[in-house]
C-alpha cells in the first residue's frame, strides 16, 4: 500500500512542471492577446501593423494547441491513461 501511494506522489510531482509550463503558455497567450487587443482598437491600423496583429493571433493560436498538448501530457503522466467517465448504471433503482 505504501509503494502504491509513493509511485502516485512521484507521478503527481513529476507532472507539476508540465503543468505549469501550461499554465505559463496560456499567462503569456492571454497578455499577448490582451496587448494587440489594445492596440487594434485603441489607433488606426496601417496594412503592415495590422498584418502583425494576424500573425500574432495565429502564433498565439499555434501556442494554444500546445498548451494543450502540454497539459494533456501532464494528465498522463499523472494518470497513466485517460480514464474515461463511468457510464451510467442501467438498472433500475428498487
Amino acid at each position: 500500500m505504501l509503494i502504491n501511494k509513493a509511485h502516485y506522489s512521484l507521478r503527481f510531482f513529476a507532472s507539476m512542471p508540465i503543468y505549469s509550463i501550461s499554465i505559463l503558455i496560456w499567462v503569456y497567450i492571454a497578455k499577448t492577446i490582451l496587448k494587440s487587443a489594445v492596440l487594434v482598437f485603441s489607433v488606426y491600423l496601417s496594412p503592415y501593423r495590422f498584418g502583425q496583429v494576424l500573425g500574432i493571433w495565429l502564433i498565439c493560436i499555434v501556442a494554444a494547441a500546445l498548451s494543450a498538448g502540454l497539459w494533456m501530457l501532464g494528465r498522463y503522466v499523472r494518470t497513466s491513461s485517460f480514464r474515461k467517465s463511468p457510464k451510467p448504471a442501467t438498472t433500475d433503482l428498487p
